[in-house]
């Protein structure tokens, strides 16, 4: 049963932790800069929004 515990507060603690991280300005603009410059992400969401109109 204690093993249960823990496994559930660890989960608890990298959920919060992992919001905080994504909250902070600078790691929202790193992965904006990735998804729209690298991943092709813009690219793609065009090519989408043309097939569509």
């Amino acid at each position: 049963m204690g093993r249960v515990s823990s496994i559930t507060a660890l989960e608890a603690h990298t959920a919060m932790r992992t919001q905080q991280v994504l909250n902070q300005p600078a790691v929202q603009s790193g992965l904006k800069d990735i998804l729209l410059n690298y991943a092709g992400l813009m690219e793609a969401l065009r090519q989408r929004a043309a097939e569509q109109a």
